[in-house]
């Protein structure tokens, strides 16, 4: 009797086992492929983002960084923006946006550095960081009373 029970008991799992481990397989190609759509629109709204905040393409230094997983890339963008550039609405924006997508956005400053990095995860990877570095205006001779930088006063 306990063989019989266990011969169905095995029956029933190598017709049902197989297709639920099939199906699991699939299941993780497709979620590879949800995921680089995402990731893929989230760079394209990041785009969309900085136009929108009025930054020149040409002020933006975009590379691609290897993560651990050879499949999926992170998208690092350098960007010089002036002192009063709204950081924290820009973060707010990038935040929105990533949550479309079953995203977030972190944000972290460096006062040492004068920068500010968004990084924006994805399921369990931060695929795309924006490091946002203010620049200030230098004054003109003028606007320093007419002294060089070692306190000289200028000559006319």
């Amino acid at each position: 009797m306990r063989i019989l029970l266990f011969n169905i008991a095995l029956l029933f799992f190598s017709c049902f086992a197989v297709q639920v481990l099939s199906q699991s397989a699939n299941n993780t190609n497709d979620e590879l492929k949800s995921f680089k759509d995402r990731a893929f629109k989230i760079d394209a709204e990041v785009d969309s983002i900085l136009s929108r905040a009025q930054i020149k393409p040409d002020a933006i230094k975009k590379k691609t960084i290897n993560t651990t997983d050879p499949e999926i890339k992170r998208i690092e963008r350098k960007i010089n923006v002036q002192e009063n550039f709204s950081t924290i609405e820009f973060n707010q924006a990038i935040n929105m946006m990533a949550q479309k997508y079953g995203g977030r956005a972190i944000g972290s400053e460096n006062t040492k550095e004068k920068s500010v990095a968004i990084h924006i995860k994805l399921d369990r990877y931060i695929i795309e960081t924006v490091i946002l570095k203010m620049i200030t205006k230098t004054k003109s001779i003028e606007e320093k009373g007419g002294r060089l930088s070692d306190g000289k006063k200028i000559r006319k």
